[in-house]
C-alpha cells in the first residue's frame, strides 16, 4: 500500500511540475489534432498601416549587402529571411511613423528590429550626419524638420498609408 501511495504522489507531482505549464503555453487540443501552425499561434497582432504618406530612410553604407531585401520588406512584398538586424529611429511626435515602425517590427523575428523613439531635433541631426540604420517618418514630419535632401548614401522608400 505504501508503494502504491508513493507512486501516486510521484505521478501527481510530475504532472503538476511538467504538464500544467505545457498545457498553459501550448494549445494541446490543436497540437493533438494537427491544426497547430506558426500562423495560428502568432504571439502579436500586426498593427494596421497608418494613413497618409510615409518615408523610410535606410543607410546604404550599413545595409548594402541586404539593401534589396530590406527595400522589398518595407514595400511589404514577399521576402525570405533577412539575416541582419536593423535599428529604427522614429520621432516621438510622429504617431504615424511610430505605428509603421511597430508594424514592421511585428512582421520580423523577435529582436531583429529595435525601435528608438527620440526627440525630432535629434533624429533630424542624426539623419543629416548619416548616423542611423533606418528612420521612419511621415511626409509631414519630413517637411517640418527639413528631410528633403537625403544624399546619395540614403535609400528613400515612399510608403503609402491606407
Amino acid at each position: 500500500m505504501e508503494k502504491l501511495k508513493h507512486i501516486a504522489v510521484v505521478l501527481i507531482a510530475l504532472f503538476l511540475f511538467l504538464m500544467l505549464p505545457v498545457m498553459h503555453y501550448v494549445d494541446v487540443g490543436a497540437y493533438l489534432s494537427g491544426d497547430l501552425d506558426a500562423v495560428s499561434r502568432a504571439s502579436d497582432e500586426i498593427p494596421e498601416r497608418p494613413e497618409g504618406e510615409l518615408i523610410v530612410l535606410i543607410n546604404k553604407e550599413k545595409h548594402g549587402k541586404y539593401l534589396e531585401e530590406w527595400k522589398n520588406f518595407f514595400l511589404e512584398q514577399d521576402v525570405g529571411v533577412i539575416m541582419e538586424d536593423i535599428h529604427c529611429l522614429v520621432m516621438t511626435s510622429d504617431p504615424a511613423g511610430v505605428q509603421l515602425a511597430e508594424r514592421y517590427q511585428a512582421r520580423l523575428a523577435e529582436n531583429q528590429m529595435t525601435i528608438r523613439k527620440e526627440n525630432p531635433v535629434l533624429v533630424s541631426s542624426m539623419g543629416e550626419e548619416g548616423m542611423f540604420d533606418m528612420i521612419i517618418l511621415s511626409r509631414e514630419a519630413s517637411e517640418d524638420f527639413g528631410f528633403s535632401d537625403f544624399g546619395e548614401n540614403i535609400l528613400v522608400i515612399e510608403v503609402k498609408g491606407e
